[in-house]
């Protein structure tokens, strides 16, 4: 139950120097503030010029002669098509211009970003099965990959970053849903399907650390926390039945949150750590958001994202949260298509921006007030969250994003499609 000296303890730690005024009032941003009514049924468009449809994101014309013209209109600078299929995995070189991507085509490319024409660095082969996760290691020496046969692949980097090494393979579980690394180690952490956690060291060889059993299903996400500490290697896994703290140096856990801890609520599916490092925020597959202290595991709020009762529960989902470092800002992403702005010092609901179909990723540019976010329309926004402002849009693709990631401190943007194009965007 939530204790209202903690919910205290939550705003003050993380109130910034900058604050919404309260002034404002909260509102609901549409995808397009400029779009035309319905058109009706019987209406038809002006000679020579197309009737404008919708369909996925994209426009529709069809012209007096019947022909169906479609706009793909492409802001993008530069494309990555190696894949044979969906792009599920995109990663970003801590330090070079260099992107990890892994597909349904069973394998990943490491591939620059930094011209018009994209350049394949490394071709990480050997899996067997579609990659879904992955990435580098908190200093870039290291490449891993992860598939859905539950296969990891570990890579090592030579002359900096020019030629990438084989260096070993794991076989531990059936699936791997999730792999991450720690910021400041060279190790990384992995669940699986089974509700089975492994953390693994990269140096000086690779090597098991521990083997963390405590999930009943499926374990969806981890994150390392508390990374100053030497003595405790601290990661935190939330699953469908439950949300547990370790210490993976003894392969204990810290504290375990179960359906009774939690107001009953499962399905725990992503998550994100306060820009403190204190507080970490978890999202269900039914719309709610949990508040949790990291120390000692206080459930300090659970609220409900859902802005209308006529929400069916499948669109609920959030699917994607981000913390804001220049003001108290928590952001909520759903497969309803809403992104919903919080107050992170009340929780209050400042405004609520539209997008076209699911939203599937969001991430602050750093040290700013600008989100980014993706979505199944095949569209990555941009918005200022201060003033409500969208500020960019980028178009390229004709499938849904599946990720993004920010490179240059966000004047770059890579996407990941589910068409298996990856596009590459300038927009500053």
């Amino acid at each position: 139950m939530s204790n209202p000296q903690d919910i205290t303890n939550l705003r003050a730690e993380e109130e910034e120097d900058a604050y919404i005024d309260d002034t404002q009032i909260a509102e609901t941003v549409p995808e397009d503030e400029n779009a035309d009514a319905p058109m009706d049924d019987d209406e038809e468009g002006e000679a020579g010029e197309p009737m404008e449809l919708e369909d996925d994101g994209h426009d529709i014309g069809v012209n007096d002669d019947g022909n169906i013209e479609l706009d793909m209109s492409n802001n993008s600078s530069a494309y990555f098509d190696k894949h044979q299929d969906s792009i599920f995995l995109i990663a970003t070189h801590p330090t070079l211009p260099m992107v990890m991507t892994g597909g349904g085509d069973d394998i990943a490319y490491l591939w620059t970003t930094n011209s018009d024409s994209p350049k394949v660095v490394a071709t990480l082969d050997g899996q067997t099965e579609s990659v879904i996760a992955g990435g580098f290691s908190f200093d870039g020496a290291f490449a891993v990959t992860g598939d859905m046969n539950g296969q990891i692949r570990v890579w090592k980097s030579v002359k900096r970053g020019q030629q990438w090494e084989f260096v070993d393979k794991i076989k531990e579980v059936e699936e791997i849903v999730w792999i991450t690394f720690h910021p400041k180690q060279p190790i990384f952490a992995f669940g699986a399907v089974d509700g089975s956690v492994w953390v693994y060291s990269l140096e000086p060889t690779l090597s098991s650390v521990s083997v963390l059993m405590g999930h009943h299903l499926t374990t969806n996400a981890g994150v390392f926390f508390d990374v100053d500490n030497m003595d405790s290697l601290s990661l935190i896994t939330i699953a469908d039945d439950s949300i547990i703290s370790w210490n993976a140096y003894t392969s204990t856990a810290n504290y375990t949150l179960r359906e009774g801890d939690l107001n009953n609520k499962t399905g725990w599916i992503s998550q994100a750590v306060s820009i403190t490092g204190k507080t970490i925020a978890v999202g269900s597959q039914a719309g709610f958001v949990a508040l949790i202290a990291l120390a000692n595991g206080n459930v300090l709020k659970i609220f409900d994202t859902t802005t209308s009762d006529d929400v069916e529960m499948e669109a609920r989902s959030v699917e994607g949260i981000a913390w804001c470092k220049a003001m108290p800002i928590l952001a909520v992403g759903n497969v309803q298509g809403e992104v919903i702005v919080y107050d992170a010092a009340t929780f209050n609901v400042r405004r609520v921006f539209k997008v076209k179909d699911a939203v599937t990723a969001l991430k602050f540019i750093p040290n700013t007030t600008l989100l980014v976010g993706s979505d199944l329309s095949g569209s990555i926004t941009k918005w200022d969250v201060r003033s409500s402002e969208q500020k960019w849009e980028g178009k390229g693709h004709y499938a849904g994003v599946l990720g993004f990631v920010l490179q240059n401190e966000g004047k770059r943007i890579i996407s990941a499609g589910d068409e298996g194009v990856a596009l590459v965007f300038n927009h500053e």
